[in-house]
């Protein structure tokens, strides 16, 4: 054989390998469902279909190990007396593995033992043992099974019994009377403790960090627990890794150190943003977080605004309390120069405030309430008014709740802010007054891509003398976010020369009918209605309606609207608006 017929034997030999590779198909006859899928992930013939390297010999080899494979696959779902019919057959370009099966009766579960040994047995929070997958008289499932002995474990081990183990573990199964019994003992040995919480970090105090433990030490070990405490301190806002390690190899008298490894975020976060409205112009703002000050997590959050028609700036410092994710003291301090509009204003204003999340509780959201007090130093015009200066030492509370199903754009969705202040004259106020306010937005879907959105916004104000109240206290209507198809602030009492000066009382309404058009994009129509009133018995009704469309941006929703005054107060009849933010 000469030398170069050697060299081309390799590539001769390929090429009959190929041109051997033959088509197999696989017909499975009798069961359908997941009997079919599960026989077919035991069968490998299954796996060789369309595989280049499958020759007669493998495939024949493999035919006769499927019989056995595919009563494999029949028993995880309780058939162990199954009649399996199988043929091999061929073409001349085509082999087929032809299976007609006929089910026998499905095993069925005749007894269940399950029983706790040990220390656990006597333990009152085992005694109500979770429920088990199968029940007597059920089909026998393997996935059940196994699904119940892992269940069976995770509970004992969340009330702290981290030694448990099975010393009875068994399934019989009696194929020739269709009876399977579940026989399992577990004995959960001794019952550990957590006795201390070591935070592995150099910034805070362990005293402060232990205000993250969301139980009282020493407590009974749990999975549960210890994810609430990654949970709290990650969202705490100084760490980026946190990581919790039970010591169980250090427990002395069932007792467990745990050790808890922080890495913190830095310590400044800068950020910006930018937009336009046609309320506002474009507008600019920079926040900056300095994330903490000292080892007992005190931070503070400054926030730097500027549109066409107003600046301003404030600071807070913030003290974490006792559940310092819940309970923050805050202190205040900003300036707002409003110089764009007809009435300008320029406000300082300092105070403090307390807030806590309560236990009121609706769709997994929470009530915040605010508790307050500031000192408000505010110069303003208001028409006819050249210029007026007050200063209210006010009192206030704040109830806030807001729950909905996606924070770009819902299609359910819920909000209330409820809130009160006050101030007399003789406590350091230019005159005295009661202000309350209400804003509720209710969200709900029609049908598939449809949804309806109703907000109300109402207000009202006890006041000795209204000439010095400041602006920031008054109420006006109109504008993007208020009375679409008129200006910002067009609408509410107004003085002599006909200047709007700003109501005592607010009501404002909004029904708005949205269709998803596309992923994206929105299309809608709205209805505005409402004003500002110096009285409820000269109420003067002004509404607009108009179409929407709405784009989903990575930045928020951009909405651009084409509202029509209703009652219109000068020769506009029409008006743009637009606005970039969430509904809800």
């Amino acid at each position: 054989m000469s030398t170069r017929l050697l060299l081309l034997m390799p590539i001769l030999l390929s090429w009959g390998q190929i041109a051997m590779a033959i088509e197999l198909k696989i017909n499975i006859q009798g069961i359908e469902g997941k009997l079919k899928t599960n026989v077919e992930q035991y069968l490998s013939l299954t796996q060789m279909t369309n595989h280049p390297k499958l020759t007669v010999a493998r495939l024949k080899q493999l035919f006769k190990k499927s019989l056995q494979e595919i009563q494999q696959g029949l028993r995880p779902l309780g058939y162990y007396n199954s009649e399996i019919q199988s043929e091999l057959t061929h073409t001349k370009t085509q082999w087929t593995a032809n299976y007609k099966i006929i089910l026998g009766n499905p095993i069925k579960i005749s007894n269940i033992d399950i029983q706790l040994l040990g220390a656990g047995q006597a333990d009152a929070d085992l005694q109500t043992m979770p429920e088990f997958p199968l029940k007597v008289g059920d089909t026998l499932r393997h996935s059940q099974y196994n699904k119940g002995k892992q269940a069976l474990l995770k509970w004992v081990y969340d009330k702290g019994y981290l030694d448990s183990q099975f010393t009875v573990k068994q399934l019989k199964v009696y194929p020739d009377h269709n009876q399977a019994d579940i026989i399992l003992h577990l004995n959960t040995g001794s019952k550990y403790f957590i006795g201390n919480i070591n935070f592995d970090q150099h910034l805070f105090s362990q005293a402060f960090l232990s205000r993250y433990i969301p139980k009282p030490l020493p407590f009974v070990y749990s999975n549960h627990t210890l994810l609430t405490l990654y949970q709290n301190l990650y969202q705490s806002q100084y760490f980026d890794i946190v990581d919790i390690q039970p010591q169980q190899a250090q427990a002395k008298d069932n007792m467990m150190p745990v050790e808890v490894y922080l890495k913190p975020k830095v310590p400044h976060r800068i950020a910006t943003g930018i937009g336009f409205g046609t309320d506002t112009g474009f507008r600019t703002n920079l926040q900056w977080n300095w994330r903490y000050l000292n080892a007992q997590g005190h931070y503070l959050q400054t926030n730097l605004a500027l549109s066409q028609i107003k600046a301003g700036f404030s600071t807070e410092y913030v003290i974490p309390l006792e559940k310092p994710l819940t309970e923050q003291l805050k202190f205040s301090f900003g300036y707002q120069n409003e110089f764009g509009t007809e009435n300008a204003s320029s406000a300082w204003k300092l105070g403090g405030s307390k807030t806590k999340v309560l236990d009121w509780q609706y769709r997994n959201s929470h009530w915040l309430q605010t508790l307050s007090l500031h000192y408000l130093y505010e110069t303003f015009e208001a028409g006819e008014l050249t210029e007026e200066t007050s200063s209210f030492l006010m009192i206030g509370s704040r109830y806030q709740y807001r729950w909905s199903n996606d924070k770009i754009y819902p299609s359910k969705g819920l909000s209330f802010d409820f809130f009160t202040q006050a101030g007399l004259e003789p406590l350091l106020s230019s005159t005295s007054f009661v202000q309350t306010r209400l804003i509720s937005q209710w969200i709900f879907p029609l049908v598939k891509k449809h949804r309806m959105r109703f907000k109300t916004d109402l207000a009202t104000t006890w006041v000795d003398n209204f000439d010095l109240l400041p602006k920031s206290l008054r109420f006006f209507a109109g504008g993007d976010n208020s009375i679409r198809g008129y200006g910002y602030e067009e609408l509410g009492p107004v003085d002599e020369q006909n200047d709007v000066i700003g109501g005592k009382h607010l009501f404002i309404t909004t029904v708005e009918y949205d269709y998803r058009l596309l992923p994206d994009w929105i299309v809608g129509l709205f209805y505005d209605g409402g004003n500002a009133s110096s009285s409820l018995s000269d109420w003067q009704w002004f509404s607009g309606v108009g179409v929407g469309i709405a784009w989903l941006s990575p930045i928020g929703k951009v909405r651009l609207d084409l509202a029509f005054p209703l009652e219109p107060i000068d020769d506009t009849h029409w008006r743009i608006h637009f606005n970039i933010g969430v509904s809800l």
